[in-house]
């Protein structure tokens, strides 16, 4: 089948980035740690009970112990965001160990560290093959060789129970110490997912493909570190990155070809930790009873976080200086870690990368979320309306099957079968909410988006309109038709100024692009604009945020040039493909050589360059990275990626909301009727006063005061306001280039109230009372990647 289903795989399998590098020297292990949790109820009325993450659960009523693990008892939460402070290993000075590890750190100009600049052909350990003993147990893993740099591995290493028979859809357990040395040279399964082969054996799809076995059996952790640094004898840890793979939280893999952690181990010296967790129905099944409490997968990773912070020291990684990174998905769940009670005192820092947990893709409300696991249930069969006896039922079914059948529940572009929600244990509030109430981890951040955002998922979700392979037509009113659905949960006035803002006046029809602005549209609204808004509200806490912007397609990209930098496009910049493929060109590997140097210097210091200055909400720098740019290694621009279109998007649509409500609310409100307005091969109007007038709609466009762009709504004279006595125009703005006029597609339909798009402007035209003033300080022309420039195909 090609439908919605199969594509959604396939969208996943793009979105997946996840790699673990770790590596482990043998040492005493530390003693425990706890803390005493209060058993309440959040605003949904669920009751939240921190019991032991990784032990076996079931949801006891009274104060529980939740065990940090791995902590000496001289350690105590952070009053202000609930970090961990440092580990104190055994009776060392652990601050006289920093001091040493800081000699060798690097300026944070210079790049990769000097003691792993070049590659040495001396071979520290006489091992072949690798030892890490460790409290869990003692594992075995096997040597890498890149570019002459020796690295160890370590793959399938279990942090959790197999999660099967009783155990499915539960919350893990941890796993139990081994007692045999344990062989950690082969990948781990995958986590039960569908497979799709919608262009078959197309190689920019197969990257995606699960490369190992796919089984319910598949919480392990893969890690990477250098040997060097597993091997030397003095008390030097360094810091780890924890990646958290994408996939729509139905598919992806710690162990694909992508997110192998070798390449950074060699040339950074960094530990890489990856692990898996569950997916789809498996991970994300939520009935609220704790058979499905929800969140499983999240509590996955909360699980290989916790194993981390144990054991990442035997391997020689800094239980101190651990990294949350991801892509899409993966990304997300780095924000979730953020605002979660379990997880944020497991990691210092973020990495976030097309993907936030505020997203429509990551994030159901409990309602919705209970809705789609009832529907779920029936389509396999079990219609029971009680929780207990739909998960006895659920469990006979085979997993191959529950796999499938959960694109019965999926409700179109970007709106996966299953994601986080509120459980009152994981998550006990909305994130956004945590977010406005200054309750997330206080840490500093990188946050990432490319070019090109949307264009990966319109492919799959328009197969007979998009191509893989080449450049399509997309005829007008077709791109109307696309955008209502894509956008359909906004209002139908919201939807027209949607429509009006990607339309390619100058040539409507013009379905070259059409297929583009589609694609940009998704990915400015989807991705792009909420980054930019998240990175205003984490740095007006007063935190640090690097902003980066990918705009450089690599040469040997297998997707159709319009196709552009897709998302997932940035993965090769962390995991340094272009270090060791010869299919990159010279610039290629420079950029991806100092792209990962600065990834580097942000997780050994909170700080990627010095010429990579911070992102305010007052001066939005960024730093655009591309085989040019990137070189300089300086911010980009003061005005933020796509400034344009999320002033659109974040300012402009937020303004029109709020009218329309407040007149909607009014108990004067009611209907007008307007006429049909003007095709989009008319000409504008203009006025008098310079104002651009939209087929009879007041609509200023192109009013330049003091470097500033507004949109005003006029009324329309010949009809009463509805909502109160005349006042001023309502300026909505968002800032257009020079010579734009966006004559919006408004048909003869019903509005209310100001809230809508208003007729015929006078200079004597009055308004209904119900006006929002906004100013922007977003200069005309400043957005160079701008829809109107074509790009080269």
């Amino acid at each position: 089948m090609r439908g919605p289903l199969v594509l959604l795989v396939i969208l996943a399998f793009s979105s997946c980035v996840c790699n673990s590098q770790g590596w482990r020297r043998t040492r005493r292990p530390p003693s425990g740690f706890g803390r005493q949790s209060e058993y309440s109820q959040n605003q949904y009325g669920q009751e939240q009970d921190y019991g032991d993450i990784g032990q076996s659960q079931d949801f006891q009523s009274s104060n529980n112990q939740l065990e940090y693990g791995g902590l000496q008892q001289n350690q105590v939460n952070n009053e202000d965001d609930g970090d961990i402070q440092q580990v104190s290993r055994d009776t060392e000075d652990f601050s006289e160990l920093l001091q040493q590890s800081s000699q060798n750190q690097v300026n944070v100009d210079d790049g990769i560290p000097p003691k792993y600049t070049e590659a040495s052909s001396e071979i520290v350990t006489t091992k072949t093959r690798p030892e890490a003993i460790t409290p869990k147990g003692t594992f075995i893993g096997l040597k890498k060789t890149i570019n002459a740099t020796d690295v160890y591995a370590f793959y399938a290493i279990p942090f959790a129970k197999p999660p099967v028979g009783n155990l499915r859809f539960r919350r893990p357990e941890a796993a139990d110490k081994l007692t045999e040395p344990y062989d950690a040279t082969h990948l781990p399964n995958a986590c039960s997912q569908p497979v799709s082969d919608v262009f078959g054996d197309f190689p920019g799809e197969k990257v995606w493909y699960p490369n190992t076995n796919i089984s319910e059996d598949c919480l392990y952790v893969n890690i990477w570190v250098p040997a060097k640094v597993f091997e030397k004898k003095e008390e030097e840890l360094e810091p780890v990155i924890f990646w958290i793979y994408g996939g729509g939280y139905f598919s992806g893999s710690a162990s694909l070809d992508v997110y192998d952690g070798a390449v950074i181990a060699a040339t950074q010296g960094l530990v890489v930790v990856s692990p898996q967790y569950r997916l789809g129905p498996f991970g994300f099944l939520y009935l609220g009873v704790e058979d499905a409490p929800g969140n499983m997968g999240l509590i996955d990773q909360t699980l290989a976080l916790k194993w981390t912070r144990e054991n990442i020291e035997y391997f020689g990684g800094d239980p101190n200086a651990v990294t949350a990174a991801g892509e899409s998905c993966g990304s997300a769940s780095v924000g979730f870690h953020l605002v979660s009670p379990l997880s944020k005192s497991y990691f210092k820092r973020g990495i976030m990368t097309s993907g936030l947990p505020t997203a429509k893709y990551a994030f159901k409300s409990p309602d919705e979320a209970k809705s789609r696991s009832f529907q779920f249930a029936k389509h396999a069969g079990c219609k029971s309306k009680n929780p207990k006896e739909i998960i006895e039922c659920l469990r006979d079914v085979d997993a191959e099957t529950l796999t499938h059948l959960q694109w019965k529940v999926y409700k179109g572009l970007l709106d996966f079968p299953f994601s986080p929600t509120v459980d009152g244990y994981f998550l006990t509030d909305h994130p956004d909410n945590v977010l406005k109430k200054g309750n997330a981890k206080r840490a500093e951040l990188v946050l990432g988006t490319v070019r090109d955002e949307g264009t990966y998922f319109i492919i799959y979700h328009y197969l007979n309109y998009f191509s893989n392979t080449k450049p399509t037509s997309v005829p007008y009113d077709r791109f109307v038709d696309i955008l209502n659905e894509i956008f359909q949960d906004y209002s139908e006035t919201e939807r027209e100024a949607i429509i009006d803002e990607y339309t390619n006046w100058e040539n409507p029809e013009d379905g070259h692009a059409n297929q583009r602005l589609i694609g940009e549209a998704v990915g400015d609204a989807i991705f792009v604009c909420p980054h930019r808004k998240f990175a205003d509200d984490w740095a007006n806490r007063g935190l640090s945020v690097y902003y980066y912007h990918f705009t450089e397609r690599f040469s040997n990209n297998p997707w159709a040039k319009w196709m552009g930098v897709m998302h997932g496009d940035d993965i090769p910049l962390f995991f340094g493909d272009a270090v060791t493929e010869t299919s990159y060109s010279d610039g290629e590997k420079q950029m991806t050589q100092k792209f990962m140097s600065m990834v580097a210097n942000f997780a050994r210091m909170g700080i990627p360059s010095t010429k990579w200055e911070r992102y305010t909400s007052e001066h939005p720098m960024y730093l655009e990275v591309n085989a040019t740019v990137v070189t300089d290694a300086s911010t980009h621009d003061q005005h933020g990626p796509r400034a344009e279109k999320c002033a659109f998007w974040n300012k402009f649509l937020p303004l029109l909301r709020s009218a329309s409500e407040q007149c909607n609310n009014s108990p004067q409100s009611q209907s007008q009727q307007f006429g049909s307005l003007r095709q989009p091969q008319q000409q504008p109007q203009w006025n008098a006063n310079g104002q651009g007038i939209h087929g009879g709609q007041g609509f200023q466009s192109d009013n330049l005061h003091n470097n500033e762009v507004q949109y005003q709504f006029i009324p329309n004279p010949t009809h009463q306001p509805h909502c109160g006595p005349p006042s001023p125009h309502m300026p909505m703005y968002f800032s257009p280039p020079p010579n734009y006029y966006p004559p919006p597609q408004f048909h003869s339909q019903q509005y209310n109230g100001c809230g809508a798009p208003l007729a015929a402007p006078s200079p004597t035209a009055q308004s209904c009372q119900c006006t929002v003033q906004e100013t922007s300080t977003t200069s005309a022309g400043q957005e160079v990647d701008d829809f109107r420039t074509p790009r080269p195909e």
